[in-house]
């Protein structure tokens, strides 16, 4: 190759590269951010105007939820490394896999009756007014990115804030 044609070829690679990165810039800034867990706690409290006996006592429920959970989670991580074994398996025990999906399912209720119980508690924390601005940002309330839908979205939610 000529090296003019090398010098055409690694200008029209500069010139495509050039193009393209703005484009890369733009298509990551669309891209959902990534839940900020911490940062939503602050939002609720500074929304709803907590006390610090009521910021203490969102915090410690907040910390209970997520040492349950991320246990919960972790336990259903490993039943399900399991089902792939026993799937993979020439000829998987139909009973082992019923079993485990049991076990998975009752892991995500208690985390479902769990989150419930938490809402209830913070919800008997707040003053009339609080729990008006609460409702409202539980109503308010977009989906987090790459969030299933919402697992209180059956009523649970509006019950425990109309009680």
């Amino acid at each position: 190759m000529s090296v003019k044609k090398r010098t055409i070829a690694l200008v029209a690679m500069l010139l495509a590269l050039a193009l393209v990165r703005p484009s890369l810039a733009a298509w990551r800034s669309n891209q959902p951010q990534r839940f900020d867990r911490q940062k939503a706690q602050e939002h609720i409290m500074d929304k709803l105007e907590l006390t610090e006996e009521q910021k203490a006592k969102f915090k410690e429920h907040l910390a209970e939820m997520k040492k349950t959970t991320d246990s919960h989670w972790e336990q259903i991580r490993e039943l399900g490394e399991k089902m792939k074994v026993e799937m993979a398996k020439d000829q998987p025990d139909r009973a082992v896999i019923h079993d485990i999906i049991k076990r998975m399912s009752d892991l995500n209720t208690d985390m479902q009756i769990k989150r419930a119980d938490s809402l209830l508690d913070l919800r008997e924390s707040l003053t009339p007014e609080q729990r008006a601005k609460f409702k409202k940002l539980l109503e308010g309330q977009p989906p987090r990115p790459g969030q299933r839908p919402k697992p209180l979205s059956d009523g649970i939610s509006d019950c425990i804030m109309d009680s």
